[in-house]
């Protein structure tokens, strides 16, 4: 008896407008009830996270085996140019080139992002192949080589990491240059006449 009066003191008795008993659980059982939906939930959470973490993985995955996939290739009409020549080349990729792929000419003991570069110009976008010409660039400004060593450089993306590197480069004087200022630097050493015509 003492048993059956305990147990309806825990439980409350009410009829609703239908008339019907409902038994209305403990607050006790109303927690465990919540802790179940949270750690569902949590569950529910994990889960997604976990397959997108899963499914970037993959992606970047993919991405870098395209990206070794990918060969460029660059190459200069010549090694060796004379002071006052354009720089003059092509490339050649397997992949078409990405908006804002671009070429650039330093000089040797420059360093891509944190010293100027001597010239550049921008690659078409979706092209395969294409020529350079510093005489007549599509996106630039025509530019002569000055004497010195130099690298040749091809960049993704507008970005200053190389993803092909030529060089070094030489770039000499011109012959035909050196013989001028030599020529203007000779001294007479003929007879001075005066002239009082003049004066």
């Amino acid at each position: 008896a003492e048993d059956t009066i305990n147990t309806l003191k825990s439980r409350i008795i009410y009829s609703d407008t239908a008339g019907l008993d409902r038994v209305v659980s403990p607050p006790g059982y109303v927690y465990m009830y919540r802790i179940i939906i949270v750690v569902i939930f949590s569950m529910f959470v994990t889960s997604c996270a976990f397959l997108a973490f899963r499914q970037g993985r993959n992606d970047q995955s993919q991405k870098y085996q395209s990206s070794a996939q990918e060969k460029t290739e660059l190459t200069l009409s010549s090694n060796i140019f004379n002071e006052g020549d354009y720089l003059t080349g092509k490339w050649v990729s397997t992949h078409q080139a990405a908006v804002f792929d671009w070429i650039g000419i330093y000089k040797e003991d420059a360093v891509p992002g944190d010293d100027f570069f001597e010239w550049f110009e921008y690659v078409i976008p979706g092209s395969k192949t294409g020529v350079i010409d510093s005489a007549s660039p599509t996106y630039s400004y025509p530019y002569t080589l000055k004497s010195g060593k130099y690298y040749v450089y091809y960049f993704c993306c507008n970005q200053f990491i190389p993803k092909v590197t030529v060089g070094p480069i030489k770039v000499q004087v011109n012959d035909d240059k050196i013989e001028k200022e030599e020529d203007s630097n000779e001294v007479y050493k003929g007879e001075f006449q005066w002239d009082d015509e003049l004066y």
